[in-house]
């Protein structure tokens, strides 16, 4: 099951498995004997091309009976007796005709402890909301799917904005929201700004779609949440929330994400409150979060006012970039507002309303390429450059909206090892134009001895990109160790500078470079103005 993550209990999964055949979740956290799952129930697909009679037939043979079916991923529920469903797995994952089978897991929300109220929004101010507001409020032509307990669809700071939902809850039909988490998410992403009550969401103009895949305790299984995306996705939602997962690796999950994702909506979620464990976490400290850490999912870790890392919230490669999180005021039940809710559940939103407001500005853009631009424009936090604790750094909505229309860089961050002679391969820096005219880009600030670039200025036509060849080598460096420098590129018109972004430069310095990592740079080729 899955649900939203309150208290100490978030949802966070084990490392990225296999998943190329049935037994692609055999040793992953699906066979933990504290994996909680929906008693009973089994979720199963089959391969392309069997029909519904065998797979009946394959179901029916181990005592299983078809409950649901999840048309547009082709995903089954299945019931079975109580106690019996890892045999029925097993069985199932040895049948030739299947692509996956696993227990439907429960998923929970996000939400940390509650801390001290937190006496007004200096979230929105931390991450310069308020300048990107001078450039847009945000659309009602972008949506923003809250997929979670559901929405309070009565709350007058939201009166207006909320679109006709959908309840995947069973025995309940309205999306209305009986636990007050889903609203406090619905708020700070998108709540009404300047209407002289309540609070200002990210993104004023936003359209809020409320999916209700959690019950009143914020628990809801893989198969609910599944539904739930999948829905959202065929709505036409651009941006899809989820302040929710679970520490187990489910392909249900994962399926309903990538189907989301080809449906070009952008999948930004929760990277959890396990970070140093708890009862909720499944005693495990720090696992990784599911549905965070699938590929595409923009995940969000969240920070404290002074942009510290929040002690609860989760690291690992998986981590994109961090939020707010600590105390946040926003909407909640009964047409009420609380400053009494932290966790990564409260970071995500901050970042789903920023990519609105992204898209606002610049309709024309992709999924990547909006979370490109959220993570390129960060503000780079912890360790130089990208990190595992706050991934590219806290979001910047100024800087982000004006990239929109302007210029994106990609990677953000290059990493070089070399010697005085040889160094790994070079790397390609891309400049992507996203404005509606040509652009001219320029580099402006210093570049070291032992880095080197194929060119540093340009004019890059409509829709196009620049590309520029990077390379480093230890010529001139004495001593071994970690260089490091920050490359400073700007967009420029008539002379005047219109928006700077960054690219981080690490260089390892070693004594002799590893065969295994031998590739000779020649400088005088990359030496080109």
């Amino acid at each position: 099951m899955i649900g939203i993550l309150a208290g100490t209990g978030s949802l966070q999964a084990a490392p990225a498995a296999d998943r190329s055949g049935p037994n692609s979740l055999a040793g992953s956290a699906l066979e933990s004997e504290s994996a909680k799952f929906a008693p009973g129930e089994v979720l199963v697909k089959f391969k392309p091309g069997v029909d519904a009679l065998r797979a009946e037939t394959a179901v029916g043979r181990l005592g299983g009976a078809v409950r649901q079916r999840l048309q547009n991923l082709d995903i089954r529920r299945v019931t079975v007796p109580k106690g019996l469903e890892r045999k029925v797995i097993d069985a199932l994952r040895a049948d030739p005709s299947v692509e996956f089978a696993e227990p439907n897991y429960v998923r929970r929300i996000a939400m940390a402890p509650n801390d001290p109220l937190y006496p007004s929004q200096s979230d929105l101010t931390q991450i310069n909301a308020p300048q990107a507001w001078d450039l847009t409020t945000g659309s009602a032509d972008v949506t923003i799917a809250v997929v979670d307990t559901g929405v309070s669809l009565n709350h007058p700071d939201l009166a207006g904005k909320i679109l006709a939902g959908a309840s995947f809850v069973s025995g309940i039909t309205s999306a209305d929201d009986d636990n007050g988490h889903g609203t406090h998410v619905a708020g700070i992403a998108a709540a009404i700004g300047n209407n002289g009550i309540g609070i200002a969401g990210v993104s004023w103009g936003a359209k809020i779609l409320p999916v209700k895949v959690l019950d009143s305790w914020g628990n809801g299984t893989d198969y609910d949440v599944a539904q739930g995306i999948a829905w959202a996705a065929d709505q036409g939602a651009k941006v899809i929330n989820l302040s929710l997962g679970g520490v187990n690796v489910g392909s249900v999950l994962q399926e309903a994400v990538s189907y989301a994702q080809s449906k070009g909506a952008l999948v930004v979620a929760a990277a959890g409150n396990c970070a140093q464990g708890g009862i909720g976490c499944d005693y495990s400290i720090n696992p990784v979060f599911y549905p965070a850490a699938y590929p595409g999912v923009l995940a969000v870790g969240a920070v404290n006012a002074a942009n510290q890392k929040s002690s609860f919230s989760e690291y690992g490669n998986f981590v994109d970039v961090v939020a707010p999180g600590e105390s946040i005021c926003s909407t909640v039940l009964s047409g009420k507002f609380s400053c009494a809710l932290s966790g990564t559940s409260q970071a995500t939103p901050h970042v789903s309303g920023l990519a609105a407001l992204i898209w606002s500005r610049n309709p024309s853009l992709t999924a990547d390429q909006v979370a490109n631009i959220i993570e390129m424009t960060a503000t780079d936090l912890g360790s130089f450059g990208r990190d595992d604790y706050y991934g590219y750094g806290l979001v910047n909505a100024l800087a982000a909206v004006q990239a929109s229309t302007s210029m994106v860089l990609s990677p953000g961050s290059m990493s070089f090892m070399g010697d005085a002679t040889r160094s790994t391969a070079t790397r390609y820096l891309d400049i992507t134009n996203l404005a509606s005219q040509p652009i001219s880009w320029m580099l402006i600030s210093a570049v070291p001895s032992w880095l080197s670039l194929s060119k540093t200025s340009g004019t890059i036509p409509v829709g196009a990109d620049d590309k520029v060849i990077v390379g480093a080598l230890g010529v001139g460096l004495g001593t071994t160790g970690t260089y490091t420098s920050t490359l400073t590129i700007a967009s420029y018109e008539g002379g005047a500078f219109l928006n700077a972004a960054p690219v981080y430069i690490t260089f390892d310095r070693v004594d002799q470079l590893p065969i295994q990592y031998y590739f000779p740079i020649l400088f005088q080729s990359l030496a080109g103005g």
